[in-house]
Parts: C-alpha cells; structure tokens; sequence
C-alpha cells in the first residue's frame, strides 16, 4: 500500500463550502452551443454562483474565523485556506497562550492566521465560523453574526456540547448534518431546539442531498446555513478509499 500525507497546497476541493466541488473541467476546445466570449464569460460565473449556492457556499465568503487553537482548529485553517481563498482568517481561544502558540506554527508553515483578541468583533465581520472547542456553552448568539454567514460546529457528537445555541439553527436557513437521525440523537444544539414546546424545529437536511443538489442549502446570500459535523464512518472510508486510488493511481507515497 503506497501512502503519503500530502501537503495542504496540494490538496483539491474536498469542503463542504467550496463553490467547485464536483465540477467537470471543460476542455478548452469546446464551447457550450450559442456562448462565446463575453456571453460565454458570464453563463460559467452565473453557474458557479448558482452551483455554490444550491450547495451552501457564498457567493463571496473572505473572512475565516476558527474558534478553537487545538489540533482540530488548527487543522481546519489548513483544510479550508489549501481549499478556498479567504482574503482574512482569524483564530480565537479562551486560551491566549495556546492561541498564540498555535498562530505561531501556522504561520512557520506558511498559512496567513492572525490570533483574535475580541470574539464579539470577530464574529460580527465572519463570513465562515469554525467551532473547534469544547465549550458546553454557547460561545455566541446568532445576533452576533452577520447575515449569511456559514457556521460550522465540529465534534457534534456529545450532547453536553453546545457551543452553539438553538437560537442559531433558529437563524439558519437551513441546519446541514451528515446524518439526520444520528445528529438528532446526539447533537447537543438539535437535541435543545427538539426539547422546546413553544418553538418550531429548525430544518434540518443532509450533507449528502445538499450536494448532490437535491436539496438548497441557501436560497440567497444573505441566508445563513448551520453544519453540525458529528461525522459518518461511510463517509471516512469512502475518503479513504479515494485518497488510496489517487496514490496507487500517480504511483506516490511509501510503503508501510
């Protein structure tokens, strides 16, 4: 079995807001019947904002802000900037010493992060915000973020974790889990908005119809989507099984 790590600029498109997952290359021979030039120009930028938004993404999405300088924060700068430009990303910690630590080895190799001293400002500016703590509390209420923004809460697999509140998934348009019954039984937020008789349940889909296109994840860019990631051992092996090919199929990585 030949395996290697690779390096985060060289990975492809793999996130759940990356506006060209699943996207065919056109050869550059060929153009769509009736669309040339400037026309040609503008029907693929209005199919890409078009595709993004059926999936999630935002039209325009620059400003990253991960909560959390552990190893899942830190992984997720690398994961979505090798992903997508963001013109700023920030981390935040209830930890200042852990924060500035991690900013630091980020930044040795070679990822733009900058340590966040005020939460409140930082969410208000965020397009993305990535939940990689371990608060049992929220960390912030939806009238903190700014219209449109992506909320992702990583390890929505304990009930007692709730970094985000339900009057989040309340503000969403729509409440994206990998798997709808697992997420209901477990997702600490889910499991709070459920237990409220006065109010409706927010609503909830799948990561897999979103982008497969069955389902919108946004209707427009000011709509805001919540992905509460409590992960699919399905979906890690099908991961796995694809990142094996590529290796097997480019003859790289090392035998174990």
């Amino acid at each position: 079995m030949q395996v290697r790590e690779r390096h985060p600029r060289e990975r492809g498109c793999g996130s759940v807001d990356h506006p060209c997952r699943g996207r065919r290359a056109r050869p550059a021979h060929r153009r769509p019947a009736g669309v040339h030039g400037r026309h040609r120009a503008h029907h693929t930028a209005h199919g890409r904002r078009e595709r993004g938004r059926r999936r999630g993404a935002r039209k325009e999405a620059g400003r990253l802000l991960v909560l959390g300088s552990g190893v899942k924060g830190q992984a997720h700068v690398v994961a979505l900037q090798a992903t997508r430009p963001y013109a700023w990303t920030g981390m935040w910690s209830p930890r200042p010493s852990s924060l500035h630590a991690s900013v630091d080895r980020l930044r040795e190799r070679g990822f733009d992060v900058e340590a966040v001293p005020s939460l409140d400002e930082a969410i208000a500016t965020a397009d993305v915000v990535v939940c990689a703590t371990l608060a049992t509390e929220p960390l912030f209420s939806a009238r903190s973020l700014s219209p449109g923004t992506t909320v992702v809460r990583i390890g929505s697999f304990d009930r007692h974790r709730c970094e985000i509140g339900s009057d989040v998934l309340d503000a969403s348009h729509r409440v994206v889990v990998d798997h709808e019954p697992t997420a209901r039984q477990n997702c600490g937020p889910l499991l709070a908005a459920s237990a409220r008789a006065e109010r409706a349940e927010p609503v909830v889909v799948e990561r897999g119809h979103v982008l497969t296109g069955d389902v919108g994840g946004r209707d427009s860019d000011d709509d805001a989507v919540t992905y509460l990631s409590a992960g699919l051992g399905v979906q890690d092996a099908a991961a796995a099984w694809s990142v094996y090919q590529r290796a097997e199929a480019h003859d790289i990585g090392r035998g174990l």
